[in-house]
């Protein structure tokens, strides 16, 4: 316990732990300050999206409306009759987001989209899918179900939200890099500055110091993201009303369920705890292995900024470690096989921790 205390202080001696956590702080108030002054936009792109819809509508009830002036059909009469519909319900739409009614929003907003299909069968044009307009549907359905308005989850204020929002942001390969890139001198750094040597004179085993250190790791890495999660749920708990039953918000669709942020939170904190604590594992192997600051970083980036960036170009694969390095994406795309990544990631994590000991267990200084 003492030596695990001891390798704290080192740590937060050189402050560059403290500066980021620190950072971390920041970067979740600068966001959530963002957000804040985001919702007018919210509501202003929201208008501006159904106004386009309208508008086009508009143009084509008139350009049709001239063509019936001349003759007298009976099919097209019909679309101007549903199109005529279909506009005034824009409309409605359009004033209840204006007059932030917001359960009327989403009410008005699927009768909207059951016209806009009827027109369309018309021969009426409306820029948007039918694939689109019933995964709307669905996702209004589930709000009102729950009675809960419908938020940008990208810039939304309400606490779990705000909490998964940061946290899709921190349980990235980036946002693991970043951590890891300060954590690795203290290993390497031992070596190039020979201090390791004053280390193995001590009266304890490599392999336990080796352990102790990677110990050292996850719980900083740890403390990280418990401070991380912590402080943008409080933040947001202060400065936003809450509504109630934000805990059963439909966050993403799976084979036709959808998921609630309250089952999305925790489980995406495993899958990220797990991720970070991989991620640190690679590094503490590469740092004992390599034994040098420079080379240990760039390897470092090519690794976990590399595979992240797969990930994120749709490389990832169930049995594909650095699928784990976009832990939001992830989890949604194997929601219902989650045992395999956890898996992974435990055999990961083990292999890399019996490689280290085993290649450095009779290692020269």
């Amino acid at each position: 316990m003492n030596l695990l205390l001891f390798e704290f202080k080192k740590l937060f001696r050189s402050k560059l732990v403290l500066y980021f956590l620190v950072f971390s702080l920041i970067a979740v108030t600068l966001l959530f300050v963002r957000n804040v002054w985001q919702q007018e936009r919210v509501q202003a792109e929201k208008i501006d999206y159904f106004s386009k819809f309208a508008r086009d509508v508009s143009m084509e009830l008139q350009g049709n409306r001239k063509v019936l002036e001349d003759n007298s059909l009976p099919a097209l009469e019909e679309q101007v009759r549903v199109g005529s519909m279909l506009y005034s319900q824009l409309n409605e739409v359009i004033f209840a987001i204006q007059s932030q009614r917001t359960m009327d929003e989403v009410t008005k907003e699927n009768l909207l989209y059951e016209k806009a299909k009827e027109y369309k069968v018309l021969g009426g044009t409306f820029h948007l899918s039918d694939a689109e307009m019933d995964r709307v549907t669905r996702l209004n359905d589930q709000l009102i179900r729950e009675g809960l308005p419908k938020e940008d989850l990208k810039l939304t204020v309400q606490p779990l939200l705000f909490t998964q929002l940061v946290l899709s942001y921190a349980m990235t390969g980036f946002g693991f890099l970043a951590l890891l890139l300060i954590l690795l001198s203290s290993v390497t750094g031992e070596y190039e500055e020979k201090n390791v040597r004053l280390v193995y004179t001590l009266p304890f085993s490599r392999s336990r110091y080796m352990l102790i250190k990677l110990g050292s790791f996850l719980v900083v890495g740890l403390v990280w993201l418990t401070v991380v999660a912590l402080s943008a749920y409080v933040l947001a708990s202060q400065f936003t009303e809450a509504v109630e039953n934000q805990s059963a918000y439909p966050f993403a669709e799976v084979e036709g369920n959808w998921i609630q942020i309250v089952d999305v939170i925790p489980k995406g904190l495993l899958l990220g705890g797990m991720s970070l604590i991989l991620v640190l594992t690679f590094g503490w192997f590469i740092a004992y292995t390599f034994r040098s600051t420079l080379l240990s970083y760039l390897i470092a980036i090519l690794v976990v900024a590399g595979g992240a960036l797969l990930v994120m170009n749709g490389g990832s694969s169930p049995w594909n470690p650095l699928s784990a390095l976009q832990v939001q994406q992830t989890l949604l795309e194997q929601y219902l096989t989650q045992w395999r990544i956890y898996l992974l990631l435990l055999v990961s994590i083990a292999l890399l921790v019996v490689g280290t000991l085993s290649i450095n267990r009779k290692r020269g200084v």
